[in-house]
């Protein structure tokens, strides 16, 4: 019976996703026809605004601009439309180096990644929902003290207080009224909590033997633990394009357009008057009258501004692009860098754990069980490091249970690095990847908090609580540490890996910050009608996930935007 329903599933998963390919390439063929007579959909000459990149800030952005109907917005993106297998919360580790994937590696790391010599695997989305839609779909805004310190260092407006209300813009609770918060919020995105496991309890006990309480950690104030929220509904993951696109797609004034590659922004005497992109090895030109808007990402909106001409003058001579304008882009990459660690429960009770097949079942049925958990993930914690204050931890965990029920992880990172890496061209090809040099733990206080940060997971693993299961740590995922004299320090260099949080490298701050490419209001300094709004404008990075906060920021630049051409209101 499990067999044949398998089969009757693959064939009806094969089905839809044909049908759904072959919709949406017809879509395209339409758009690019030459001929509004041919195509009430077809691509035009000029619009309004063009939204470079279909991840969640693009997403967002497109949504907005798109409620004013005089304004004509096209959204091109490079990848296409996501899979049926990326709806299923459980697998995003399937996902990378797919074609939903850019499938990016990092360069050669001297302090951690040497399991794969030293490159790091990257990934970033490459797909309408970008990389909303191949991530773990955790939901946390960050602290207070991370905004607050944005405005500090030169970006009025963005103080917590400021952009409190753009969480709420965005967020929709399911149940609406589950945090409170609830009742202010009218958002597109869903966000709720985990469905509990067995495991659950003795997860918060052995946290609660720290002293850590459970909070409502997206309140922006101190540490603690709580449940995992997750932008997933019934059972099901929810993109930034699914939220915000997806249900107003039909609008007359937004095209979207995928498999769509911005090869460079086009420019006249400091302005950006439109984009040039290449779809089925053809190049194609479209005027932006108003604004270009690049919200490719913290990876590919640096590597398209370079592109274009905008970046270090140093680096684009030997690269060999015409320059626009001299600017700091890519020098400030900041990423979280941490460690996942499994550990076995030999004395899971009877009946608790769960074989893989009945997991599926469940889920196919029910759409419930572990697999509507990314990866299994339970509860997520912030924790102080003996370097942080009170108000402000440093130290963040998420703890989770695997697919069979009789293993768990605990995973921590390093919140707020000092290091500081650098993204560079490889050359003036825009299909060539660019160099990503994240340079991971060159400050020696990361790597202090980074020792702490596997203390933290052995310690928890120790506890009373998770004892009483007889939590076995499986040494044999990080081989070859089992005689060194530094186990920590092994472990961290060998198998210390990124969490995917970069940011950063479009930076926003005043024209005085010599590492700002952006204002406080994202336009590009010296640029007229560009703006950047995706997470590479973050000054600092956050103490959290990036994702909410990206469609806060996202949200932000839509008022931003209407503001300017409207006028406030």
């Amino acid at each position: 019976m499990i067999a044949s329903n398998a089969i009757t599933i693959f064939h009806l998963v094969i089905g839809i996703a044909f049908f759904e390919r072959a919709s949406l390439a017809a879509y395209d063929g339409c758009l690019l026809r030459k001929s509004l007579n041919d195509c009430p959909c077809a691509l035009m000459e000029s619009y309004d605004f063009i939204i470079i990149g279909g991840g969640t800030a693009g997403s967002v952005i497109a949504s907005r601009l798109s409620e004013i109907q005089i304004w004509n917005v096209l959204l091109l993106e490079a990848g296409e439309h996501e899979s049926f297998q990326s709806r299923i919360p459980f697998f995003p580790q399937l996902l990378e180096k797919t074609r939903m994937d850019w499938n990016y590696t990092t360069t050669r790391q001297t302090r951690t990644c040497q399991s794969v010599g030293g490159y790091c695997s990257y990934p970033r989305g490459r797909v309408l929902g970008g990389s909303s839609a191949i991530n773990y779909m955790v939901h946390m805004r960050g602290l207070r003290a991370d905004f607050d310190r944005w405005e500090a260092r030169g970006n009025p407006g963005w103080a917590f207080e400021s952009i409190h209300r753009y969480f709420h813009k965005a967020e929709k609770f399911i149940p609406y009224d589950r945090h409170g918060r609830g009742f202010e919020s009218g958002g597109y995105l869903p966000v709720n909590e985990n469905e509990p496991s067995w495991l659950t309890p003795f997860f918060t006990s052995a946290l609660g033997e720290f002293g850590l309480l459970r909070t409502d950690l997206n309140e922006g104030t101190g540490g603690g633990y709580m449940p995992m929220q997750v932008n997933i509904l019934n059972g099901a993951r929810v993109s930034g394009y699914d939220a915000y696109v997806r249900p107003i797609q039909e609008r007359p004034n937004l095209h979207i357009l995928t498999s769509a590659l911005v090869t460079k922004i086009l420019f006249e005497n400091g302005t950006a008057v439109g984009v040039e992109f290449e779809k089925d090895e053809e190049l194609y030109k479209i005027q932006a009258t108003k604004e270009v808007v690049l919200s490719a990402g913290t990876i590919n909106s640096p590597q398209i501004l370079m592109l274009s001409g905008i970046g270090p003058v140093d680096h684009l001579r030997q690269t060999g692009i015409t320059i626009v304008r001299d600017s700091p882009v890519g020098l400030s990459l900041q990423d979280h860098i941490g460690l996942m660690a499994f550990f076995r429960l030999d004395k899971v009770a009877p009946g608790r754990g769960q074989d893989a097949i009945a997991s599926f079942k469940e889920y196919l049925t029910n759409r419930r069980g572990v697999l509507t958990s990314p990866f299994g993930g339970l509860v997520v914690a912030l924790v102080n490091s003996s370097y942080s204050s009170l108000d402000h931890p440093d130290m963040q965990f998420h703890l989770g249970v695997g697919e069979n029920q009789d293993i768990c992880y605990i995973n921590g990172f390093v919140s707020r690095p000092k290091s500081r890496g650098i993204l560079t061209l490889r050359s003036s090809n825009p299909k060539d990847p660019p160099m990503i040099d994240p340079n991971y733990l060159s400050s020696k206080h990361d790597t202090s908090i980074m020792k702490e940060v596997v203390d933290f997971i052995f310690r928890i693993t120790m506890s009373n609580s998770m004892r009483e299961l007889g939590t076995k740590y499986m040494a044999h995922f990080h081989p070859k540490c089992e005689n060194a004299s530094e186990y920590t320090s092994c472990l961290i260099k060998r198998y210390g890996q990124p969490f995917f949080h970069p940011v950063a490298t479009c930076k926003m701050g005043p024209g005085t910050d010599p590492y700002a490419v952006v204002d406080p209001q994202l336009r590009v300094h010296g640029i007229q009608r560009l703006r950047v709004a995706d997470a590479s404008v973050m000054p600092h990075i956050p103490s959290t996930n990036i994702n909410a906060a990206t469609a806060m920021i996202a949200e932000k630049a839509s008022d931003l935007i209407k503001d300017e051409h409207l006028g406030p209101g």
